[in-house]
């Protein structure tokens, strides 16, 4: 998938910026209060079989009619505190970000894809959900002061702000019935919070000063719960289960917020 490629691409390319960095050390020190921005490209998918449970039901499955799970390119903005204690082993990290998906034709960029040999036809679905996140974060400094290297866990909360943008499209339809059949899904399926579990890996280096380090981080965001909730249809959709996974780079910048709060 050009998903995959782009997303190996963009992890050489901060894989080199670390190596290159390597020899500036961030400058935290216990006890100082810090906030920050960070940017972060996402890959992300749907957990393996689900979307297609809920659209097409085993009672309505047949051998006619196959599926391809898509993976799709999005990112995420936001901002962090970031607060270092316990002898600089760790720090606690409180996030506020806004994700979304990027957006394109049905038939090139998809989270699912139906198969249905019967009629030679395919049917594409989008789900462009976006979410405000708020993620307690903590990050655990192995090597302690003056080693950049950190391990990243904690949880994420995600509140949709964009529950009915379905897009919707098959091959054999008209236009306008591609749109009527659109709408009917945006009403039945409906997108609702999202709750992940994350870990990560980051690297931290000074920046122009020595108190405003930027930081590089690749994070694994593993669903927990329902994402999407089915209302009445006649569509023969189905309440099941439907976890939404991603991956992200980011790119973040710090700078200290107070001299000090416990000294």
């Amino acid at each position: 998938m050009k998903c995959k490629s782009k997303f190996k691409e963009l992890s050489i390319v901060t894989f080199l910026v670390i190596v290159v960095s390597a020899q500036l050390n961030a400058q935290y020190k216990e006890g100082e209060l810090h906030w920050g921005f960070k940017a972060s490209p996402a890959y992300s998918y749907f957990a393996k079989d689900e979307l297609v449970s809920t659209i097409y039901p085993p009672f309505v499955q047949c051998p006619c009619r196959t599926h391809e799970d898509g993976q799709r390119l999005g990112g995420s903005l936001g901002f962090y505190l970031y607060y270092r204690g316990l002898r600089n082993y760790f720090a606690f990290q409180p996030e506020l970000n806004y994700s979304f998906k990027i957006k394109g034709k049905p038939d090139k960029i998809y989270d699912l894809k139906i198969i249905e040999t019967f009629r030679d036809s395919n049917v594409y679905f989008q789900f462009n959900y976006e979410y405000l996140n708020i993620a307690p974060i903590f990050k655990f400094y192995p090597f302690k002061e003056n080693k950049p290297f950190f391990i990243t866990f904690g949880g994420q909360v995600g509140i949709n702000v964009a529950a009915d943008k379905i897009v919707f499209q098959s091959d054999s339809q008209t236009p306008a019935m591609n749109l009527f059949t659109q709408q009917a899904y945006r009403n039945s399926l409906k997108g609702i919070t999202n709750l992940s579990a994350v870990v990560g890996l980051g690297f931290e280096a000074a920046g122009p000063e020595k108190d405003s380090p930027f930081n590089l981080e690749i994070r694994y965001y593993h669903g927990l719960k329902d994402v999407i909730e089915t209302k009445a249809n006649n569509l023969q959709a189905i309440e099941t289960s439907n976890r939404f996974h991603y991956v992200e780079l980011s790119f973040g910048f710090t700078f200290q917020l107070d001299d000090g709060v416990t000294h």
